[in-house]
């Protein structure tokens, strides 16, 4: 899967650390009129325009400087992820919408539209905002040195920044020029760039991602400008590659995956992350951009967030299956529904193993001694490891449920804990602050002790957000990644079981449609000589007919005088029944023969029939190469995910969260050393 284009490796060095150091809002008016037609009707018209914005973020890698947007670094993730089936990646922040707000809430079980639907909305709006991870009205700010040692003006900044967030040393924190971003946005967009940055540094030192391919170097090009543009002319990544399910590529070699694969069946849901749909490269463009891509999107901050229990079943889709191309399409995948029902749900490895056997032991081919070998050599490696890969499943979630989800909720707790004091001071110095405008001459003995303690506690709150709360989320992310490879596992495991399905299901249309046309060769021919017959009888009797109709006229008609001036005229008298006889049986014959030929035009044709055949044994032809190398990607998935993946897992959940509760530690001592300080010194003034 090596991308080799006449690159050059040398343009980057991976030793070189990334850092984002500027994010700003751009912003450009776009006629959508012109836009969908493709013209420049600037004269006349009924134009409509509107005002698109989005925030780009600087990036500084190598000594180059590279712009990038929320939806590029979206698409480079799902480049990777198609790439690097079975590896575990990092992961971006999620772009989250107002629905996707209120499912959240509602599977929370809280009512949003309580009381009046005025009310709900009201709710609606404030559970965004504090979503978002922000307030209206307020914004986030890292106070000047120089305006903690002057109280007066301290106290005077608290009228338009209402609610001040310090932020601690750090080469990200400090170091991003975030002057461009709205007040609002600010927590948002400084909570992406260090997903963004975190999840670009760790790609960089992953040596098979960033030697096996040109994709991540290309992303941070700078002579790239616009990298969707760039992946829409790229040679080696198409949109086939993009548009495919990762259940459809080949996961040893996704870009080399053969053309059968297109065939194999898709289980209800794919299962490999909470991914946003692949974008259609054909309707992006370099001058038209997203409106309001960075709308609506959040951190996933909620305090009431619901852990998953034990039977919470990751089929979060992140890729589109999309439409099952070829003669699998439409209804002729349907007819396979019913059995696929008892796959509806994720199956425990020991339902896997015990199905895969039943399955192999009720296979009656024997001319396929080769495919019965490779499914006896899978089976054997299920029932050797099944304990194992329980075992692991299991920790992955019990990391999940017990430790990351708890953490998290518990650090916000005690943050959101930390953030009423904090509040509570702030209420106090505004007292102080309203004293002192009655009586300025009164002095304010505790205002600068104020500060010092509104700071350690800002200092507190700041290392428990930004260097505890944000790792946690993307550890949090970090495991739901490690769950949806397991996922992807278990549903190749499924699609092999409906590929068995598939395979006799076709097998028995095309003996079906064989029997058919033997049967349809048979009673055509059947019919052509009953044809032939009728139209041989119809012609003798109508023969026949006309001889006794003759007879008739010379012996058994009657004879009609007429006297006129004494001259006698004798006329010869048909009855009704024998003039109209011979019409009325060669219409009925004739009819019946129209009748019976239309019957027959209702049926398929020998060459539909024939054509169809064709059609189902190159089905089938594709299918069964599909059963011939199924096993071996089953074995290679599950020997990446449960001997290589988790086992990076663990060790970086333990590493991470330990450098947490270090972090936490820490910043817990400096803040009790430093407020029992501050408060001796208070003790000391009043006792004094």
């Amino acid at each position: 899967m090596i991308l080799h284009d006449n690159y050059t490796k040398n343009t980057f060095n991976n030793n070189h650390h990334l850092q984002i150091i500027k994010v700003y809002k751009q912003s450009n008016t776009i006629n959508s009129s012109n836009e969908i037609a493709g013209t420049n009707n600037s004269a006349g018209g009924n134009s409509s325009y509107f005002l698109n914005n989005y925030y780009i973020y600087v990036i500084k890698y190598n000594g180059n400087i590279i712009n990038r947007r929320y939806n590029e670094f979206e698409l480079l993730y799902q480049i990777l992820r198609k790439l690097f089936l079975t590896d575990l990646l990092p992961s971006i922040p999620k772009k989250e919408s107002i629905m996707d707000l209120v499912k959240q809430q509602a599977n929370n079980s809280i009512d949003l539209t309580s009381k009046t639907l005025a009310s709900g909305y009201s709710n609606l709006l404030h559970l965004k905002d504090s979503f978002l991870g922000y307030t209206s009205g307020t914004t986030v700010v890292s106070h000047d040195e120089n305006d903690l040692e002057d109280p007066d003006k301290f106290l005077n900044t608290k009228e338009t920044k209402t609610f001040k967030l310090s932020i601690p040393k750090n080469h990200l924190l400090n170091n991003v020029d975030l002057t461009g971003v709205s007040d609002k946005d600010i927590k948002l967009i400084r909570h992406r760039c260090i997903f963004f940055q975190d999840f670009l540094n760790e790609l960089i030192n992953n040596d098979k991602i960033y030697n096996e391919n040109n994709i991540l170097r290309e992303f941070l090009n700078n002579k790239n400008i616009n990298f969707v543009d760039f992946i829409k002319s790229y040679s080696l990544i198409n949109q086939t590659l993009l548009s495919n399910d990762v259940l459809r590529l080949n996961p040893s070699d996704p870009l080399g995956t053969e053309d059968f694969y297109k065939y194999l069946p898709l289980p209800s849901v794919t299962g490999r992350g909470s991914l946003p749909k692949v974008p259609n490269l054909k309707k992006q463009s370099s001058n038209c951009h997203i409106s309001g891509e960075d709308a609506g999107s959040g951190d996933g901050e909620d305090d009431d967030e619901a852990i998953e229990s034990d039977d919470s079943d990751y089929d979060n889709g992140l890729y589109s299956s999309g439409s099952d191309d070829g003669f699998l399409g439409g209804a002729n995948f349907r007819r396979v529904s019913e059995p696929i029902q008892k796959f509806s749900r994720t199956p425990s490895f020991s339902q896997s193993l015990q199905t895969a056997a039943t399955s192999t032991r009720n296979s009656n081919d024997s001319k396929r001694p080769h495919i019965d070998n490779m499914e006896a050599e899978l089976i054997a490696y299920l029932k050797k490891n099944n304990d194992k890969f329980q075992k692991a499943e299991k920790l992955v979630k019990e990391y999940k449920k017990k430790i990351v989800s708890k953490m998290l909720k518990n650090i916000r707790k005690v943050s959101k804990d930390f953030d009423s004091l904090k509040t509570m001071q702030e209420s106090y110095m505004d007292s102080l602050k309203t004293y002192h405008s009655f009586d300025p001459s009164l002095p304010l003995y505790d205002s600068q002790i104020m500060v010092n303690l509104d700071k350690v506690v800002d200092d507190l709150c700041a290392q428990l957000y930004y260097n505890c709360l944000e790792k946690m989320k993307e550890l949090d992310a970090f495991n739901d990644n490690c769950l949806q490879l397991i996922k992807f596992s278990k549903n190749k495991l499924k699609q092999k079981e409906l590929l068995k399905i598939l395979i006799d299901n076709e097998t028995l249309k095309l003996e079906h449609l064989q029997k058919k046309i033997e049967m349809d060769s048979e009673v055509s021919a059947e019919y052509q000589n009953e044809n032939n017959d009728k139209e041989e009888k119809a012609a003798e009797e109508n023969i026949s007919n006309n001889k006794a109709n003759g007879k008739n006229d010379k012996n058994g008609s009657s004879i009609i005088t007429v006297n006129d001036n004494n001259t006698t005229t004798t006329q010869p008298v048909q009855s009704v029944s024998n003039r109209f006889s011979p019409f009325i049986k060669k219409l009925s014959t004739f009819t019946a023969i129209v009748k019976d030929k239309y019957t027959h035009s209702l049926q398929p044709t020998k060459l539909e029939l024939q054509n169809k055949v064709v059609q189902l044994q190159e089905v089938l032809q594709q299918l069964e190469k599909n059963e011939k190398c199924i096993n071996d990607d089953i074995m290679f998935i599950l020997n990446e995910v449960y001997d290589k993946d988790i086992d990076q897992f663990t060790k970086k959940i333990d590493h991470e969260i330990l450098q947490i509760i270090k972090v936490i530690s820490e910043a817990m001592r400096i803040y009790s050393s430093k407020s029992l300080d501050i408060w001796k010194e208070i003790s000391t003034k009043y006792t004094s």
